[in-house]
């Protein structure tokens, strides 16, 4: 298991706790995890927050990084998850 469906699962586990949490990743761990993303967010239908940062952006000196940080927001908006972008710091 990746770093980033751990995180998801601790976080599924505190909101049937009572708790709130906000999951955080960058958009490369995204793409490890989709499948456990619809699971949790479409059949358990699991609330869920999450702050990705975005690797192949703001000057992101690895190239290989550029196809998923694509692919994020469209892959979000697919399994039916609001994607609220920030690019300025105001």
């Amino acid at each position: 298991r990746t770093l980033s469906l751990k995180k998801r699962s601790f976080k599924a586990g505190a909101w049937l706790g009572g708790q709130r949490g906000v999951l955080l990743m960058q958009s490369s761990g995204v793409g490890n995890c989709v499948n456990a993303l619809a699971s949790l967010t479409q059949a358990c239908r699991f609330p869920l927050v999450m702050l990705v940062t975005m690797r192949g952006e703001w000057g992101e000196g690895n190239p290989w990084q550029l196809p998923m940080a694509r692919a994020v927001a469209p892959v979000l908006e697919t399994l039916g998850l609001r994607v609220v972008r920030v690019d300025h710091a105001e």
